[in-house]
């Protein structure tokens, strides 16, 4: 295996050197470089990244505050459901949805505490098939205030929507697979994740990047490959979209984003907080007020250690007063990869990036074992890469991944978190009765 990979990476090695050269340049470009020829990211926007404090262990199972869901079967046969958890989402009644990787939409019901094991609390639920969501891969899922109708991102066709989605007759609509950009007709690449609006029940959701992703040997669409091209090449390409039911219209609110991922929404719909997984961003668009239109960073590198993925905003009863708080899960902390292309001067990060895009996939840099949540003031005036930002309350996580790993969503409910992940087979819970 080490032969093959050495003589894989010699390969690409070689079609780099033929990519530079003068002669069938342009062929081998765009043989080589589907997705565009690398670019360099210049080295003042380069994000300050935090190293991991090992001694920051607080989403470990040792603090009685983390637990975990999985599916209770009976028969012990039955299929399993629970798999690739996303993120989890609660209708207006309370109930438990999640989507797992065979696109079906997944209702939790009846959780029981089964058992404990040292110090990790087990527990049940059993796992049933709502609808199916079609061919593609569901992300990031919203249902509108009233729970008639459900929006889900699906990472291949764009929008979706399913009315009345507990009615068996029910069929999965596509709303939205590309955009009015600049006056042009633009495909929606990686539907990622959905918010509707409190008060208007508009729509708002990220397509995270121009990059299509591609199924894996497992026949399952891979979001993560898609970000690790938009990464290399170094061209932003995410956006933020608002689709307005009333019109039926899609547009675009923020373009040229580092792989756009999660989106949340305060109560009022004064704003629109979401993520920038690449730049380490969590950011803030107004919808309204004097600075309606506008963005600006709650979180722009340093504190942050990782990729932020999911994010949730909601109210919360704070010595007497409501307040909105934001959790944002971190996926992964930094790769060793993206270091050292950040480290490198203009034009070596370039031939670096060349040389990993040429890499077979099953051996491009992985994201690491570690779990984190990010926890924010969104009303709080932040100071980029400042360890003082007032708008950072608190950061909890596993700095080893050893507990729980991989955190792709992230639901506030009942003083509880919940947590998703593209590679678990459970549900993660954590007590936030006294978080802040």
């Amino acid at each position: 295996m080490a032969l093959n990979n050495a003589i894989h990476i010699l390969v690409a090695l070689g079609c780099v050197v033929c990519a530079i050269l003068p002669a069938g340049r342009s062929f081998l470009r765009s043989s080589l470089f589907p997705y565009g020829f690398p670019t360099s990211m210049a080295m003042n926007e380069r994000p300050t990244v935090a190293t991991v404090d090992p001694s920051n262990d607080s989403l470990r199972f040792k603090h009685g505050k983390l637990s975990k869901i999985y599916q209770r079967k009976d028969p012990e046969d039955e299929p399993t459901l629970i798999k690739g958890p996303e993120t989890i989402f609660f209708d207006p009644n309370g109930n438990m949805f999640t989507i797992n990787d065979d696109a079906n939409l997944i209702k939790l019901t009846d959780v029981q505490e089964a058992t404990t094991d040292g110090d990790a609390i087990h527990m049940t639920a059993k796992a049933s098939i709502v609808a199916d969501l079609g061919p593609g891969r569901p992300l990031g899922a919203s249902f509108t205030p009233d729970g008639s109708t459900l929006y889900i991102c699906d990472s291949s066709l764009g929008l979706t929507r399913l009315v009345n989605p507990f009615d068996p007759k029910s069929k999965v609509e596509l709303i939205a697979s590309s955009v009015l950009d600049n006056g042009k007709s633009t495909p929606i690449r990686l539907a990622d994740d959905a918010v509707v609006g409190p008060k208007t029940g508009k729509v708002y959701f990220t397509d995270a990047t121009m990059v299509a992703p591609e199924k894996d040997r497992n026949f399952i669409f891979d979001a993560m490959y898609a970000s690790k091209v938009e990464l290399l090449t170094a061209k932003p390409s995410g956006r933020l979209l608002q689709y307005d039911p009333d019109t039926d219209e899609v547009t675009v609110l923020v373009r040229g984003l580092w792989f756009g991922n999660g989106v949340s929404i305060d109560p009022e719909e004064t704003y629109v907080v979401y993520t920038e997984s690449l730049k380490l961003r969590v950011a803030k668009y107004y919808l309204k007020g004097k600075k309606k239109g506008t963005v600006e960073y709650l979180v722009n590198g340093y504190p942050a250690p990782g990729y932020f993925d999911g994010i949730d905003c909601a109210s919360t009863k704070i010595s007497g007063e409501e307040k909105v708080i934001c959790y944002a899960v971190i996926i992964s902390y930094i790769v060793p990869a993206q270091k050292l292309i950040w480290n490198l001067p203009y034009p070596i990060d370039i031939f670096v990036s060349m040389l990993l895009l040429n890499i077979p996939r099953t051996i491009m840099p992985k994201t690491e074992p570690y779990g984190g949540i990010l926890i924010l003031d969104p009303e709080a005036s932040a100071t980029d890469g400042d360890a003082s930002n007032p708008a950072v309350l608190r950061l909890i996580q596993d700095p080893t991944g050893k507990d729980i790993s991989h955190l792709t969503g992230i639901t506030f409910q009942d003083k509880k978190l919940y947590l998703g992940s593209l590679k678990n087979d459970f549900v993660g819970v954590y007590d936030a009765s006294d978080l802040i």
